[in-house]
């Protein structure tokens, strides 16, 4: 569910950005917390440099962090909502000590 929301955090409407922020905090709060952990390292872009995948070697293939789209975003409403998610995950996620050093920096 988390993977279908990535394409709403990059459209180009604000309103939907805001949108999917908050469907996504709801993502992670009625997910297991090994699955939140694939997601934040999803949003953050995380590649682990020991794989590599078979597509990589026939295509180019990138990693977005969603997270530096959001914090970095023109309207002030999205870096609002977004500093606003980031503090909820931190505080209140079940499994927040797991993700601490992803969200922090």
């Amino acid at each position: 569910m988390a993977r279908a929301l990535l394409l709403a955090l990059v459209n180009h409407k604000a309103k939907i950005r805001v949108s999917a922020l908050s469907a996504l905090t709801s993502v992670l709060y009625c997910g297991v917390w090994k699955h939140n952990a694939f997601v934040m390292e999803i949003l953050i872009g995380f590649r682990d440099p020991n794989t590599v995948a078979i597509k990589d070697f026939y295509e180019y293939s990138t990693k977005l962090n969603y997270l530096a789209i959001l914090i970095n975003d023109n309207n002030p409403n999205v870096r609002e909502a977004f500093l606003k998610a980031i503090g909820d995950w931190v505080s209140k996620l079940p499994d927040k000590y797991d993700h601490h050093t992803r969200l922090v920096p």
